[in-house]
């Protein structure tokens, strides 16, 4: 099948992902979804794709590499060639940073596309993960047609008890729940508090009166405390509604957190939103694995 060419000035809407997908599926537009896209480009081996064998430079490739300062030059060329690549970029422009205490790169990215203002991409490499820190990327609205999709996990409780007596009824169904899976690795570093990820829920799957929020993850602050919020309602991307809960974490290394509340139901289609909140601007803190049931 042959997908028609992007518009001029076009930078796509394509699904929420940088690696594997959720238990959700959100359309993501704009500068995030190009965003997204060379994250992806910067962790797929070349020649993964047949129909495409040019495409991809993982970069957890180059930790064996010993990285002496001139290898680092080099790397910082291919990464720009590379996310040049792109239809939608018109120069990308690579600083790298390794750190031989953990083995890791910090890779700032600056993006210039076809369209619209440039924006930075930050990347934390190991030799297992390709991650994005800063997940709060700028979009744009989608076009018409193309609202956001998301697809949640509603499970029911199990059915009550038989009812008593010889051909009685049978009892009332338990309560039901709505179970979220946000992207394996978020984060923020600008010191404001920053909605990371974001999930659509229909609250009318629950059951009316008093529901109960279960938070579970990991956080981490490279320095000072970071605090993890919880959300419910209010402006797409925005740090707003309903505070359900939060958690602090002022470890450099991941910690588990833990956020549990109950309250009123509000009924209808509603966010749900993880903001973060790093201790100061340039202070990496990131929230992983992180799960939130509602019941």
């Amino acid at each position: 099948m042959t997908l028609p060419a992007l518009a001029l000035g076009d930078l796509g809407t394509d699904l929420d992902v940088t690696t594997d997908l959720g238990l959700r599926w959100n359309l993501v537009t704009g500068t995030a979804n190009l965003g997204r896209a060379l994250v992806r480009r910067l962790s797929t081996p070349r020649g993964t794709f047949p129909w495409d064998p040019n495409y991809g430079f993982d970069l957890r490739d180059s930790l064996n590499a010993g990285l002496t300062q001139t290898q680092l030059s080099q790397l910082r060329g291919a990464i720009s060639s590379e996310c040049e690549k792109d239809e939608r970029v018109q120069t990308c422009a690579a600083d790298v940073q390794y750190n031989s205490g953990t083995s890791a790169l910090v890779v700032k990215l600056t993006v210039t596309p076809i369209t619209g203002q440039a924006f930075d991409l930050i990347l934390n490499v190991t030799s297992l993960t390709v991650d994005l820190l800063n997940a709060n990327l700028p979009t744009e609205p989608p076009p018409p047609g193309q609202v956001g999709t998301t697809i949640n996990i509603g499970i029911t409780g199990p059915p009550g008890p038989a009812g008593a007596g010889f051909g009685g009824g049978g009892g009332g169904g338990g309560s039901g729940s709505v179970d979220l899976s946000f992207p394996k690795r978020m984060g923020s570093n600008t010191g404001a508090n920053d909605v990371v990820g974001q999930i659509t829920v229909d609250f009318n799957l629950l059951p009316a009166g008093t529901i109960t929020a279960d938070l579970t993850g990991y956080a981490n602050s490279a320095a000072g405390t970071a605090v993890v919020r919880l959300y419910v309602g209010g402006t797409s991307n925005t740090a707003d509604g309903t505070l359900v809960g939060s958690a602090s974490v002022s470890s450099a290394t991941d910690v588990q957190i833990q956020i549990g509340a109950s309250f009123a139901n509000p009924t209808g289609v509603r966010l749900v939103k993880l903001a973060v909140q790093s201790s100061a601007a340039a202070a990496d803190a990131q929230l992983a694995d992180t799960d939130v049931s509602f019941h």
